[in-house]
């Protein structure tokens, strides 16, 4: 009984390790995406403005797969954010609810 406590001791001492070791990455990555989004939502509208008035020959493939990017973000953001917000509760309901069906309660002694 003692290698089993064991042995669950060391599985959330695991897991804590790796839940601090996660940590900093998510909140790094997470920022460089909400940064992304703001200038294709926010910047890049602007430029492209300014392309379209002072430009008198084709942008570059780049520039406009930039541009098509920040107009399918302006168009379509809020249906993305809705569908990650909706996977998001749907993922931890399911992930409860299976907790709670899977958990074994010992007998009454």
């Amino acid at each position: 009984m003692s290698e089993l406590a064991s042995f669950f001791e060391r599985k959330i001492q695991q897991r804590k390790k790796i839940t601090s070791a996660l940590t900093y990455p998510v909140i790094i990555l997470s920022t460089a995406i909400l940064v992304v989004i703001f200038l294709l939502r926010f910047v890049v509208p602007m430029f492209s403005d300014v392309f379209q008035q002072y430009s008198n020959k084709e942008l570059p493939a780049l520039t406009q797969y930039v541009i098509s990017a920040s107009a399918w973000i302006s168009n379509y953001g809020w249906f993305v954010v809705l569908g990650v917000a909706l996977v998001w509760i749907g993922y931890y309901s399911i992930r409860k609810k299976a907790n709670t069906h899977l958990t074994l309660k010992s007998p009454p002694q």
